[in-house]
């Protein structure tokens, strides 16, 4: 109903997918309230970004969408073989509100892991910062037919960061991924920062942020627009 913190029984949900070997969950239009944990496996697809929207529960001060074991897996090296994170997950037509108003930190999305396709999504108005990828590095590819099924490389298209306080998007990862499509607006740190891993894309356009882009690793992109107070 918008208004009822739905996290409980969102999250009951999700655990009873994952255990089921995963899947979709369909949302409906409007707002649900909610705090929630993915897994692997576990989709969320939506009516449309705008239509669909996941909000943060007052005085949560939790990220709207965290990765399983996010706090443990972040920042630590690679191991071999590398099997880690949060994998094969769709997020697709969706809005994230960080309730900012509401809650001292937390982000709209923090993931650790690989295999992702997300698409026709919108972070907006979150405390501590927009969206969080991160992962260490790729395997040697295998010669069978399981290297397909295992490519760590993850595919963004028409996402938008909006309106929150610290970074649009902090990625760390999956390095050699592709961005399309993405706008960055009146973030109050970077569009977008580039911290390690490298990207791929095309049609970026970052305005009145108060950082445009930071790269600190590869980055091949064309078509790319940034105003506001400072640039690249």
């Amino acid at each position: 109903d918008g208004i009822t913190d739905d996290s409980v029984s969102f999250q009951k949900l999700i655990d009873r997918l994952s255990d089921l070997g995963g899947g979709d969950i369909i949302l409906p239009s409007g707002v649900t309230v909610c705090n929630i944990t993915i897994p692997s496996k576990v989709n969320i697809v939506g009516q449309g970004s705008n239509v669909s929207i996941l909000k943060s529960a007052n005085g949560s001060n939790k990220d709207v969408i965290k990765g399983k074991d996010f706090d443990v897996l972040t920042g630590t090296p690679k191991e071999t073989p590398e099997t880690r994170g949060v994998r094969n997950i769709t997020f697709r037509g969706f809005s994230v509100d960080g309730n900012k108003q509401n809650n001292s930190n937390g982000y709209g999305i923090r993931i650790w892991g690989c295999s992702w396709k997300w698409e026709d999504v919108i972070v907006a108005n979150c405390k501590s910062g927009g969206i969080w990828t991160e992962f260490t590095t790729h395997e040697y590819p295998n010669d069978d037919f399981s290297a397909v099924l295992e490519a760590l490389e993850s595919n963004f298209t028409r996402i938008k960061t909006i309106a929150n306080d610290g970074n649009g998007w902090d990625w760390h990862g999956v390095h050699d991924s592709e961005i399309n499509d993405y706008v960055t607006f009146r973030n109050k740190g970077w569009g977008f920062n580039q911290v390690k891993g490298s990207v791929n894309g095309y049609h970026w356009n970052s305005w009145l942020n108060y950082h445009s882009f930071n790269f600190e690793s590869y980055a091949t992109l064309d078509n790319i627009i940034a105003s506001g107070e400072e640039g690249i």
